[in-house]
């Protein structure tokens, strides 16, 4: 596993744009900004750190999804049209 998530660290540009934007959630927002410009992202977050992101990933993405269609729904405008025209 630690292999694996090692690989898409020094590969996946955008593997590290999801933890660059989960990573500061697990850390604790001053850990990550007092570390993110000194430290690599392997001394931040741990691989238990992103295991644990991946889970709730898999966990709550259903439920993210359901609510953005919810959303989308309460945000569309019916205008009425005058039955006079």
């Amino acid at each position: 596993m630690q292999k694996a998530l090692s690989f898409k660290r020094r590969y996946d540009e955008d593997y590290i744009e999801f933890l660059g934007h989960f990573g500061p959630v697990i850390t604790g927002f001053t850990c990550w900004n007092n570390s993110k410009n000194t430290k690599l992202l392997g001394e931040i977050l741990t691989i238990t750190d992103e295991a644990f992101i991946h889970i709730c990933i898999i966990n709550y993405s259903a439920t993210w999804k359901a609510q953005e269609e919810m959303k989308s729904l309460e945000t569309d405008v019916q205008v009425p049209v005058s039955a006079i025209h």
